[in-house]
């Protein structure tokens, strides 16, 4: 489903997530993990599978680490979206309570929900290192709103299969750079 807004809609990762999952699984093999989080739809689940199995690590799913729902937008892409006119007024998207697809999630819900799950998360880690497996909005949320300055570019695409790290400590997040798949 590359190129779509998946939102909510649950498909299974396809070969090249495959790929890299497995790619990540051998990026993370050295990196101390002790358990992992996931969001509740497939594409993480089963993401997560892959680390679980390479890491011998537990997993605990949570819906609250799912992408932002996109409503009737799900499945199309944003071109087409502009193309046709059905999402006009989307440059506030990110900051107005009151703009999101139609039978969507608004922004500023998705946010309030992602953040307290990520320090939720965080607040019982017990200063080791844990692994989350979520989605681009999630990431995005977190690199905007938890990063502070040390994130250096809020404009950069995020990848699938990426990994950020965040340093936690007294329940503040620092930015610690970024980690790219072979």
């Amino acid at each position: 489903m590359s190129g779509t807004l998946c939102g909510h809609i649950d498909p299974p990762l396809n070969a090249v997530g495959w790929r890299q999952s497995s790619n990540l699984a051998c990026l993370l093999r050295h990196h101390d993990i002790r358990m992992l989080y996931a969001s509740d739809l497939l594409r993480a689940v089963q993401t997560a599978a892959v680390l679980k199995e390479a890491l011998g690590v537990g997993v605990v799913v949570r819906p609250d680490l799912r992408e932002i729902s996109f409503g009737a937008w799900e499945g199309r892409s944003w071109s087409e979206l502009r193309t046709n006119g059905l999402c006009s007024g989307i440059q506030g998207f990110e900051s107005s309570p009151d703009i999101c697809a139609p039978g969507g999630e608004s922004f500023v819900h998705f946010r309030e929900r992602a953040l307290r799950a990520l320090k939720h998360i965080a607040s019982g880690t017990e200063k080791h290192p844990i692994g989350i497996v979520t989605h681009i909005g999630v990431i995005r949320v977190a690199l905007r709103y938890l990063g502070g300055a040390g994130y250096p570019n809020r404009q950069q695409p995020i990848h699938p299969c990426s990994v950020y790290r965040f340093a936690v400590i007294d329940e503040a997040f620092t930015y610690a750079g970024r980690l790219t798949t072979p």
